[in-house]
C-alpha cells in the first residue's frame, strides 16, 4: 500500500531523528499536485495545484541556499517503464541537505513557516523518502 501524505507522523519524525548520523542526506520527493490550489482564505483559487506549489519552491530555494541545501533534481513524472501500478505523483524532485539537524533546523525557522501556507495550497500529499549516497554503481556512477 502506498498512502500520500503532507506531514510526517509523530513516529516517522522521532525514527528520522534517530537516524542523524551528521553525513549528508538526499531526500527524494514524490509529488501530488491538486487540481485547483486550496487556500484556507479560499484566495488564488483560479491558480493550479502546481502554480502554488511553485511559489513554495521558489522561496524554498531562497531560504535552502543559507543553509547549504543543494537542488539535485526536479522533473515531471512521465509514467513507469518497469512494475506496475497507479502513477499517483505529478512531479519527482531530488534535494540534498547537509545533513539532518540542518533540514530539521531550517524547517522550523519563520521563513520557512510563512511559505508553507503555498505548499499545503499545492499538494494533495507526497512521499518524501530519505536516501544516502552510499554509491551502488562503484565509484565511477554520477
Amino acid at each position: 500500500m502506498i498512502k500520500n501524505a503532507m506531514i510526517a507522523t509523530p513516529s516517522q519524525f522521532e525514527d528520522f531523528k534517530a537516524r542523524d548520523d551528521g553525513k549528508p542526506i538526499y531526500m527524494l520527493n514524490l509529488l501530488k499536485f491538486n487540481t485547483k490550489a486550496v487556500y484556507k482564505d479560499g484566495k488564488d483559487a483560479h491558480l493550479s495545484g502546481q502554480q502554488a506549489y511553485q511559489r513554495y519552491a521558489e522561496k524554498f530555494v531562497d531560504i535552502g541556499q543559507k543553509y547549504g541545501v543543494e537542488f539535485v533534481f526536479s522533473g515531471a513524472m512521465k509514467g513507469l517503464l518497469i512494475g506496475e501500478g497507479e502513477c499517483n505523483w505529478d512531479s519527482v524532485v531530488v534535494v540534498r541537505y547537509p545533513d539532518i539537524a540542518t533540514m530539521i533546523e531550517m524547517t522550523g525557522t519563520q521563513a520557512y513557516k510563512n511559505i508553507h501556507t503555498h505548499r499545503r495550497a499545492g499538494l494533495e500529499g507526497q512521499l518524501l523518502i530519505q536516501c544516502d549516497d552510499m554509491p551502488l554503481f562503484g565509484d565511477n556512477f554520477v
